[in-house]
C-alpha cells in the first residue's frame, strides 16, 4: 500500500491543478461575455466573422478545460479514497491482507463460508424469536442482531430507487450517540511579513465552527414468514429486497430534508443554472447537479434554435448528461418535490453521522403475524450552507414531496413516534 505521506502529496498536487483549471475556466467565461458585448456592437460582416472565429476558438478551449476538470475531479476523488484507506489500515491489517492474498481461490472460499455462517446465525436468531444469539453480533442498544455490512447494502439494481445519495455526502461513522463536529471554514486571510522581533499578526480565530449532532433511532417492522425462509439464500434475498432498500431510502430522505434547508433559487432555463454554478466557490470539491426526475425531463427536452438539445452528453455522469461540464445526478421526485434540484457540493454541504449499524429485532405483535423490526441510528447536519443551493423550475409546481421519516426514541416506548 502506498505511503499516506506520498498519497497526501499527490492529492495536494491534484487539488492545486484542479483549482488552476477551474480558475482558468472562470476567466474564459468572462472572456465569453466580453465577446458577446463586442458582437452586439459590430456594424460589418467582416467584424462579425472575426468575432465568430474568436468565439469558436474560445469554445474549443473551454471544452478542453471542462474535460480536464472532470478528469482531475475523478482523480481527486480516487486519491481521497486511497488516503482514507491508507490512514485507516493498521500493521495487523496489512499482515492479514498479505496472508489472504497468497491464493485468490482460498480467499473466495473463506469469504463465502464466512458470509454463509453469518446468515445462518441470523436465521437462528429470527426463528428462535431472538432467543438464540450464537453466531451473531448484537447492536449497541440491545435492539437485536446486527446485519453484517457485506449483506446489508447489496441493493437490487432493478429497483428504480436503488441509488444511494450517501455516496455523495460526507459520512462520519461515529461510535457514540452524540457529540460535536468541527468544520473548517474556508480561510480568506493570509500570512504577513514581519520583522524578526515583532509579534505575529493576528489571523482569523473563527476558522472553525462547531456542529452538534445527536444520533436517533429510525425503525419499522416487516412481515416475515418462517415457511418462506428455509435456507440462507432465501434469507439473503429477504434482506436485500426488504431491509437494504429501506435503509437506503431512509438515508436518502434524510439527505433530501437537509437539502430543503438550503436557499432556493428559481430557474427558467440552463443559463440560470449556470449562474448558480458560477456563484459557487471554485474550491468546493465534487460539484454536481442533482435533479428530480421531473426537473431532468424538463431540461432534457430543451433545444436551441437549430433543434439541438442543450444538455451536454457526458458518459461519465450518472445520468449521462451535464451542464457546463458539471455532471447531473437523477433522483426521485419524492425527495425534493417536482421540478426541484440541488446544485453544489453535497460532500461539503452536509454530513451524515452514522452508527453504521442496521439491526433486526422482534416487533411487539399487534395481530397474529410475525413481524421483524428493523432499525438504524444516524443523524444529518448541514455543515456548509454556502456549498450549494436548491433550485426550482418556475413552470413546475413543487408537489409530490413525500420524503419524511419517523424518529423513534429508543429510551421510550417504541410505539411513541414523532414526525420530524
Amino acid at each position: 500500500m502506498p505511503s499516506p505521506i506520498i498519497l497526501n502529496q499527490r492529492l495536494n498536487l491534484k487539488n492545486k491543478a484542479l483549482e488552476e483549471k477551474r480558475s482558468a475556466l472562470k476567466e474564459l467565461k468572462k472572456s465569453e461575455k466580453e465577446i458577446e458585448t463586442r458582437a452586439a456592437a459590430v456594424k460589418t460582416d467582416e467584424e462579425l466573422d472575426a468575432i465568430s472565429k474568436e468565439s469558436d476558438e474560445l469554445e474549443a478551449v473551454k471544452t478542453s478545460l471542462r474535460s480536464e476538470v472532470t478528469e482531475l475531479e475523478s482523480a481527486v476523488a480516487n486519491l481521497e479514497e486511497e488516503v482514507r484507506n491508507a490512514s485507516g489500515s493498521t500493521t495487523q491489517e496489512r499482515k492479514e491482507e498479505d496472508t489472504m492474498s497468497t491464493t485468490e481461490n482460498f480467499k473466495e472460499v473463506r469469504s463465502g463460508n464466512e458470509k454463509e455462517k453469518q446468515l445462518r446465525g441470523l436465521m437462528k436468531f429470527i426463528h428462535s424469536r431472538g432467543e438464540d444469539k450464537s453466531g451473531i453480533k448484537t447492536d449497541s442498544e440491545n435492539f437485536g442482531a446486527l446485519i453484517p455490512k457485506d449483506i446489508q447494502y447489496s441493493l437490487n439494481p432493478a429497483v428504480e430507487t436503488s441509488y444511494d445519495l450517501s455516496q455523495y455526502v460526507n459520512v462520519e461513522n461515529v461510535p457514540m450517540s452524540g457529540g460535536q463536529y468541527f468544520v473548517q471554514k474556508n480561510a480568506t486571510d493570509r500570512l504577513y511579513e514581519k520583522e524578526e522581533l515583532d509579534t505575529h499578526p493576528e489571523l482569523d480565530t473563527q476558522a472553525y465552527k462547531t456542529i452538534k449532532w445527536n444520533v436517533t433511532t429510525r425503525s419499522g417492522s416487516i412481515m416475515y414468514s418462517f415457511e418462506a425462509m428455509q435456507d440462507v439464500y432465501q434469507l439473503e434475498n429477504f434482506l436485500q429486497k426488504h431491509v437494504s432498500q429501506r435503509v437506503v431510502n431512509t438515508k436518502n430522505a434524510m439527505i433530501g430534508q437537509a437539502i430543503k434547508k438550503s436557499e432556493v433559487k428559481e430557474v427558467e432555463d440552463l443559463d440560470a443554472i449556470k449562474d448558480v454554478i458560477d456563484d459557487l466557490d471554485p474550491a468546493y470539491p465534487e460539484v454536481k447537479i442533482y435533479l428530480t426526475k421531473s426537473a431532468f425531463n424538463f431540461l432534457n427536452k430543451l433545444k436551441d434554435k437549430n433543434g439541438n438539445y442543450l444538455l451536454e452528453k457526458d458518459p461519465q455522469a450518472p445520468s449521462g448528461k451535464a451542464v457546463d461540464g458539471v455532471p447531473i445526478v437523477k433522483i426521485s421526485d419524492n425527495l425534493l418535490g417536482k421540478g426541484a434540484g440541488f446544485v453544489g457540493s453535497l460532500r461539503s454541504y452536509t454530513t451524515l453521522f452514522d452508527r453504521a449499524e442496521v439491526s433486526l429485532g422482534w416487533d411487539t405483535p399487534q395481530r397474529f403475524a410475525k413481524n421483524i423490526g428493523v432499525a438504524i441510528r444516524s443523524d444529518i447536519k448541514v455543515t456548509d450552507e454556502d456549498a450549494g443551493k436548491m433550485i426550482q423550475i418556475k413552470s413546475i409546481p413543487n408537489t409530490g414531496y413525500t420524503a419524511d421519516y419517523t424518529v423513534v426514541d429508543s429510551k421510550k416506548d417504541q410505539d411513541s413516534t414523532t414526525k420530524k
